[in-house]
Order: structure tokens, then C-alpha cells, then sequence
């Protein structure tokens, strides 16, 4: 099927809403916005390029108010994630970063752990 599902945010928002309850009811701790192709260039394909900010809005607030909480959960502190990041650059990655949930707070940290790591394997910055 060609379509941008994401859409159905707007203009099938009974739906969506079923949807997200259902995995609530169900006994889901987390649930997704339906949000995860919601980008200008597959919307682009639709002509629907300049809609992704509205798209994206419907499908938080209706995940959010489906979970019954008004928060976003990420488990995984500051610390956590420059544990790994310096594993990774210890083994030679020559890209770290974070993905969805990591917070500014986690990038400051990340980029001195990295650089830390590089002066003592390669006596140069990453």
C-alpha cells in the first residue's frame, strides 16, 4: 500500500486512538507515536512535505493521552550512555551518538569521554 500512515493522525483519529488503548489495555508499559515515517521526505512523496509538523503533534498527543501520562520515559542516564560510548570508541567506532530519548545533557557528555578515549589509543581527536 502507498501511503503515508502517519496522515491517519489526521484524518483517522478514532483509530489511531483505538489503536494506541489497545496495547494499553493490553497491559503495554510503553507505546509508540504513530509518528515513525512522519519525515518531509516521505511526505513529500504524498505532497504532503510541509504537514509533517502537524502529523507529528496528532500522533504524540494522541499516544500520550492514550498511555494516560503526559511524559516521555527514557531509561538510560548521562552516564549509561558515555559508559558505552567509550567502549565503542575503545574499539575503534569512529561515530558515536545518540537516537531517540537522548537528551543534551547526554551529547555534552559523550564528546569528552570520546576525546578522552582518542588521546590514549590514537594521541589524536576523534
Amino acid at each position: 500500500m502507498n501511503r503515508a500512515f502517519e496522515e491517519l493522525n489526521w484524518f483517522k483519529t478514532d483509530l489511531v486512538f483505538e489503536i494506541h488503548s489497545a496495547y494499553v489495555d493490553a497491559g503495554a508499559d510503553v507505546i509508540e507515536s504513530n509518528t515513525f515515517g512522519a519525515n518531509r521526505m516521505k511526505f513529500g512523496n504524498f505532497g504532503l512535505w510541509n504537514e509533517v509538523a502537524k502529523f507529528n503533534a496528532a500522533g504524540v498527543a494522541f499516544a500520550r493521552t492514550a498511555a494516560g501520562a503526559g511524559r516521555t520515559l527514557y531509561l538510560s542516564s548521562a552516564d549509561f550512555v558515555v559508559s558505552y560510548a567509550r567502549r565503542f570508541a575503545k574499539l575503534g567506532v569512529r561515530l558515536v551518538g545518540g537516537c531517540c530519548g537522548t537528551t543534551p545533557d547526554h551529547t555534552r557528555s559523550i564528546r569528552p569521554a570520546i576525546e578522552a578515549v582518542s588521546c590514549e589509543t590514537n594521541d589524536e581527536k576523534l
